[in-house]
This record gives C-alpha cells, structure tokens and sequence, in this order.
C-alpha cells in the first residue's frame, strides 16, 4: 500500500542481446486494475543504455508528465493503452566468455576472455582473497581498445609462497566507465601442490575428533589411528570426493595421552598428532 501522489520504482528492464539494436519497450496497463478502482501507473526514469528520457504513463497529479502519445488518460480511454519509446543504439555489458587461474611455479596466472567490450569499457580489477571470502584489488588491467568485441586478458600474481601456504582464490572485475561493473565466477590456486589437507577439530579431544579432509581430485582414503608407540588401534576406508569431505572419529574409548591419525591417499599420505583428554 502506497502514499497516494508519491511515486514508486516498481521495476526495472534489463535489455540483453548482440549486436547492437534499435527497439522499443512498452509498458500495459489495465484499467480498474481488471476488477476495480484506479490502476493508473507510469513509468520514469532515465534509460540506463544512453540517458535518454523516460516513459510516462498520464495521471491524474499535475506533477507527472506526460511524454507519448499513446497513452491512457485519467479515464483510460485515449490511445492505443501502449505508451512506447525508441531506443537507438543499445550498448549491451560486457560478458566473460572464460577465465582461469592456473599454478605455474611461484605464481598464478590468470586468463580471461570476454564479448560485447566497447569504449564504455573502463577496466579490469583481479581480486585476490585468502578465505574464498573476503576479496582485495591486487591490480588493474586496462582494455585493449582494439576496434574489436572480443578479447582475451592475461595477469600473473607473483610470489605465491610468501602470500599464503594453501589455497588462494582469484575474481576478476569489470567496471565501466559509467561505474556498472560484473564479476568472473571465483577460480583458485593451491601454493603448496599437495593433494590434500588435512585438520582435526578440536584438539585436544574428549569424545569425537572432527576430520576435514580437503582433496583436489576423487581418492580412495585411509585413515588410521595410532598410540604413541605406533600401535594400530582403528582403520577407516573411504571414497573422498574432490573438495571438502568431513569423518567423525571416536575417541570415547581411549585413554588419555598422545596418538597419531595418518591420513593416505593414493598419491600422499599425512599425519596429525591427537591429545586425548578426559572424557
């Protein structure tokens, strides 16, 4: 329910599409709203390709103007019920066609592809974040301007080591020059190349011990937990799945003092020390 003679935005219209157009919009009201009472609506506001003047509905408030011609009146009764505008020259966003982020050495290089690029085009922003999270500018690629739509992009992120020993996510970002930006989907990079990571959650334990296992492809695993003098005490095999993968283990049993979980996969195997407190 709305204040009467105050506008609202309702909506907005989003024109996708390639090449370049020339269109119309329109905008249908009924009247009476299809039962009853007045449904008189307009629409107002600058078109976000090119600036160009809104449509209008016509309305009983003097304050609101009335633009086309085809338009209702405050009876609905003049016109077609239509009210349209033209729209030359539509410049569509820029979309990202690919983009990849793979380790090479000490660095990571980032690749990325994308249509519709024209002179509204501003730049180019590659994000670096360490928690997949909480993202932060690293640098800043301008457009090649070419002539052409079409373009690929290249920025190397150097010295991995000294910025994080796991994993490092990358995004890029488009802005224009009118401050409309899109982002890539997130990409990331593991600095230590090792198949897996492993965490035990808490530490010292009590009852259950909460495994983590982050793996970068499908592995068969195995789990097994030692004493202190490396005796075995319990086996488990699994089927990991790339990504995160979590395994209660129980240590209700157990005694308390030092052991030993080593975690092998079929490319690497290794080992947390566990503390075991009171039940």
């Amino acid at each position: 329910m709305g204040t009467a003679n105050v506008p609202y935005g309702v909506m907005e219209v989003e024109f996708q599409g390639f090449p370049l157009l020339t269109a119309k919009v329109g905008l249908v009201s009924l009247i009476n709203g299809g039962v009853n009472g007045s449904s008189m609506f307009y629409c107002n506001g600058p078109v976000f390709s090119n600036g160009l003047g809104g449509l209008y509905y016509t309305n009983p408030n003097p304050l609101v103007q009335t633009i086309n011609s085809n338009t209702y009146d405050a009876n609905g009764l003049n016109g077609t019920g239509v009210s349209s505008a033209l729209l030359s020259n539509i410049v569509l966003p820029v979309k990202f066609t690919g983009f990849t982020a793979i380790k090479n050495d000490n660095s990571a290089v980032l690749n990325w592809q994308v249509e519709n690029e024209t002179a509204l085009t501003d730049r180019y922003e590659v994000e670096r974040s360490l928690n997949g999270i909480d993202f932060k500018k690293i640098s800043t690629v301008a457009p090649k301007n070419n002539g052409r739509s079409a373009n690929s992009y290249t920025s190397t992120d150097a010295g991995l080591a000294t910025i994080h020993s796991g994993v490092i996510y990358y995004r890029i970002k488009q802005t224009d020059k009118d401050g409309q930006f899109i982002y890539t989907e997130i990409k990331s990079v593991r600095v230590d190349s090792k198949s897996f990571s492993a965490s035990i959650y808490p530490n010292p334990v009590q009852r259950n011990a909460n495994l983590t296992i982050d793996l970068t492809e499908n592995s068969a695993v195995t789990i097994s937990l030692n004493d202190a003098n490396g005796k075995s005490i319990k086996t488990i095999q699994m089927q990991g799945l790339k990504g995160i993968n979590k395994k209660e283990i129980d240590m209700s049993g157990l005694s308390r003092g030092n052991y030993l979980l080593r975690i092998h996969t079929t490319t690497e195997t290794t080992t947390i020390n566990i503390v075991k407190g009171n039940n």
